[in-house]
C-alpha cells in the first residue's frame, strides 16, 4: 500500500504506543520491588531493632534528634504519558488519507459496531462542525474500548485497550464528565495495575504509568485511594506516598487509611531530604495529624534519637508544638 506522510505519521505513532505497552510489561518473572535506600528502615515500616525497648518520653527522644533546617517540598515528577496524546491516528489503524468521512457515515459505523474505523474518523468533522450528535459517538466509541478492555482475558490485549481508552481520555477531557466511562476506566485501572505488578520483575514502570492514570483530571477519589493502596501493597510502603498525597488532595477520608499510615511511617524512616520522606512529613503535620499522631508517637517511644525515623519524627511534632524545639 502507498504511505502517505500522513499514513507514515500514524504507523510510527502506532509502533511508539506498542513500545510503551511492552516497556510495561518487560521483564516478565518473580515480583522483585526496588530495595529501600542504604541505612534506611523503610522497607516495612517497622522499628528496626531486634528487641523493643523500654518507651522513653516524646520530649527525651526529640532531644537527641538532629534538627531538620525545613521541612524540604519536593515538586512532583512528571513523568512521560503511558499513551501519546495524539487523537484518533494513535490507534494504530492506517486510514487513506484523503478520505473523509461525513456524519452520515460515522452513524453507519457506530450502528455496524465498526469503532476502530470509526475512531479513526472521528476528526474528520470539523471542531465547528461537531454538533451533540457527534459528542454521542465520542462516548459511545470510549465506552465501547473500555467493555472490550474489561471483557478481554488477556493481560497484553487489555493493555493495548486501555492505553488507547487513556489516550482517548488526554485527547477529548469531555469525556471525564461521562459517568460510564470514568466508571469503568476506573475498575478497569486497578485490574491492569494488578495485572502489571504481578508480570513486572521491579514494579517501577506500573508505578509510573499510575501515576499518569491518578493525574486525569475527573478521577475520583476513591479511585485514587485504591490505586494508593494497590501500589503500597506491590511495593515498599513508601513507593506510594505520591498516591496517597493525590488521594488526600482529592478527598480527607483517605488520612484514615491503613496503608496510608504504613506509607507514612515507611516514608518517615528514609533520610529526611528524600522526596518521599518530605512528602510523609508534609502529610502527618497537615492535613493528617490526628489521624497518623498516635502511631508516629507510639512508634517514636521506643525509637533512637540518631534514626532516620525520629529525625523526621520529631521535625512534625516540633512544628505541631507537641515538643519544644
Amino acid at each position: 500500500m502507498f504511505r502517505t506522510p500522513t499514513t507514515r505519521r500514524i504507523l510510527v505513532t502506532a509502533s511508539f504506543a506498542a513500545a510503551a505497552f511492552l516497556t510495561a510489561f518487560a521483564g516478565c518473572g518473580r515480583k522483585h520491588a526496588v530495595a529501600p535506600p542504604p541505612g534506611s528502615t523503610a522497607g516495612t515500616g517497622s522499628a528496626s531493632a531486634t528487641t523493643t525497648p523500654e518507651p522513653r518520653e516524646l520530649a527525651a527522644v526529640c532531644a537527641e534528634a538532629e534538627p531538620i533546617a525545613a521541612v524540604h517540598r519536593h515538586a512532583a515528577s512528571s513523568p512521560t504519558a503511558m499513551a501519546p496524546d495524539q487523537g484518533p491516528h494513535a490507534s494504530g489503524f492506517a486510514a487513506v488519507a484523503d478520505v473523509r468521512h461525513k456524519m452520515a457515515d460515522l452513524q453507519a459505523l457506530a450502528r455496524a459496531h465498526q469503532y476502530a474505523e470509526l475512531y479513526e474518523h472521528l476528526e474528520d468533522i470539523p471542531p465547528a462542525s461537531r454538533t451533540a450528535a457527534w459528542g454521542d459517538l465520542l462516548r459511545e466509541v470510549a465506552n465501547a474500548y473500555m467493555t472490550n478492555a474489561g471483557a478481554s482475558t488477556d493481560g497484553f490485549e487489555a493493555f493495548g485497550e486501555f492505553a488507547r481508552a487513556e489516550g482517548m481520555l488526554r485527547r477529548y477531557p469531555v469525556l471525564a464528565n461521562d459517568t460510564a466511562f470514568m466508571a469503568g476506566r476506573a475498575g478497569l485501572g486497578a485490574n491492569i495495575f494488578q495485572q502489571c505488578f504481578g508480570l513486572s520483575w521491579s514494579g517501577e514502570e506500573c508505578v509510573r504509568v499510575a501515576k499518569d492514570f491518578v493525574a486525569v483530571a475527573g478521577t475520583e477519589a476513591s479511585t485514587k485511594l485504591a490505586i494508593a493502596k494497590l501500589v503500597r501493597k506491590n511495593q515498599f510502603p513508601y513507593f506510594a506516598m505520591p498516591f496517597f498525597r493525590s488521594a488526600v488532595a482529592a478527598s480527607r477520608d483517605a488520612c484514615g487509611d491503613d496503608d496510608l499510615a504504613l506509607s507514612v511511617e515507611a516514608a518517615l524512616g528514609l533520610p529526611p531530604d528524600d522526596d518521599n520522606a518530605a512528602s510523609a512529613r508534609s502529610m502527618a503535620q497537615e492535613p493528617c495529624f490526628e489521624q497518623l499522631r498516635a502511631g508516629i508517637e507510639g512508634r517514636l517511644r521506643v525509637e533512637s534519637g540518631a534514626s532516620y525515623f525520629t529525625r523526621n519524627a520529631c521535625a512534625v511534632l516540633r512544628a505541631k508544638g507537641v515538643v519544644r524545639p
